[in-house]
């Protein structure tokens, strides 16, 4: 998402305002937006917060966040199978389709 001019991805954005605040900013678009909100399972957000994974304040979300390791970000494990229930066949876009 860089690439096309985004400060962060979406997984990065997510962790850093947390997984809590994006589950209840998606609540509040689809109740407004309805059908343009469709696509993805919001469940997966209620399943990272039931699990305790709630992003950089918890120092555990789709990374990991070690104070004392500012720069480094690994993947979080424990977020892997939770993902697995909903991952969906990949679709592929290029870079003109997405522009």
């Amino acid at each position: 998402m860089t690439k096309y001019g985004f400060p962060v991805g979406p997984v990065t954005l997510c962790d850093e305002v947390g997984i809590d605040v994006a589950y209840h900013v998606q609540e509040t678009l689809t109740a407004d937006l309805g059908v343009r909100m469709t696509g993805g399972d919001p469940n997966v957000l209620k399943d990272l917060m039931d699990a305790g994974i709630l992003g950089r304040k918890s120092n555990k979300g789709f990374f990991v966040y070690d104070p004392k390791k500012k720069k480094e970000k690994p993947v979080n494990p424990e977020v892997q199978p939770i993902l697995k229930k909903y991952m969906r066949t990949p679709v592929k876009y290029d870079t003109e389709t997405i522009q």
